[in-house]
């Protein structure tokens, strides 16, 4: 899908063959260096799928290609000018297949976009920054894969340098109001993207272990949902994490009304069918409480103060 695009792409500007073959093959040679691990073709085809869902809000879909094709064409890890140079070499293959100025000189605006990843005045810019950021609100799993391909990336570094660099990046977009500035990535990507990075950057300020961090970050994503996972204690905390819903009727009462405020910003028309949702998702779980102690000890009182506050909002 991903050089079937480029050469359609392409084609409406020129119809020679062996410059098209040139060009795609530039770009798969160089995305595909063994040096690179995140940075490949499959990081050009999960931002083709991100970006295809919001294809018809981009104005200019070509630039939005050749953007993508071209941002990390040049990618060196001990270098600080891969967005520079890999914009100067997008305008050099822009212009051997006449693509107007206009096109390029927004490619290139795009291109070193992704050094900072700021909110452009461009809607597109920020479409494809979201999109190229989109990595950092997926599930855990991919998010876990694609740090430890960073790493990779960057392996020329030893810990005491790598961890302190990689803090840095981690402070850089969790001081952002918002990672995304688009509506639709920041409702899709935001509070995952957030929470993971924040765990992340606590946990390598105090040297944790690898392997306790990536349990930490996928016990807090497993909030989310709290769906049962293969992992005993995470299943204790999302557990111990949803009491509240088994507790008696006054304190339920009370976080209820809690909830409520802090929601506040949203009037009842829309928080009523939003929170009509949630007591949904849990009312249809055949378990609730997935440890055999919180079982136990909640689960009958949680569904019977669940179905009580949704007959109460139903009215």
């Amino acid at each position: 899908m991903i050089k079937e695009t480029f050469l359609k792409l392409i084609a409406n500007y020129t119809d020679d063959d062996r410059l098209t073959s040139e060009l795609w093959s530039e770009i798969e040679k160089n995305y595909s260096s063994k040096k690179r691990h995140y940075h490949t073709l499959q990081h050009l085809d999960n931002l083709l799928a991100q970006l295809t869902e919001v294809k018809r809000e981009i104005h200019d879909w070509s630039t939005i290609l050749f953007t993508l094709y071209y941002h990390d064409i040049i990618y060196n890890s001990l270098k600080s000018d891969n967005e520079e140079k890999s914009a100067e070499l997008a305008e050099k293959r822009m212009l051997q297949v006449s693509v107007p100025n206009v096109t390029i000189a927004l490619c290139k605006e795009q291109i070193l976009a992704t050094k900072s990843h700021l909110k452009s005045e461009n809607a597109d810019t920020n479409y494809f920054t979201d999109a190229d950021l989109s990595v950092l609100g997926q599930d855990w799993e991919t998010y876990s894969l694609y740090c430890k391909n960073v790493r990779k990336e960057y392996a020329v570094y030893p810990d005491i340098m790598y961890i302190p660099g990689r803090k840095k990046v981690l402070k850089h977009f969790l001081a952002m109001d918002r990672i995304f500035k688009t509506d639709f990535f920041h409702t899709k990507f935001e509070q995952q993207a957030k929470s993971a990075e924040l765990a992340e950057k606590r946990m390598l300020q105090v040297s944790v272990p690898n392997v306790t961090i990536a349990l930490c970050k996928e016990q807090i994503l497993a909030t989310k949902s709290h769906l049962k996972s293969e992992n005993a204690d995470t299943n204790y905390f999302t557990d111990a994490d949803l009491s509240v819903l088994g507790q008696d009727w006054e304190t339920y009462s009370l976080y209820c009304k809690n909830v409520r405020k802090e929601y506040a910003v949203y009037p009842d028309i829309m928080y009523i069918p939003g929170r009509k949702k949630v007591l949904k998702h849990f009312l249809a779980m055949d378990r609730i409480f997935k440890t055999d102690f919180f079982h136990t000890k909640f689960e009958q009182q949680a569904k019977q103060n669940l179905q009580k506050e949704l007959e109460l909002l139903n009215g």
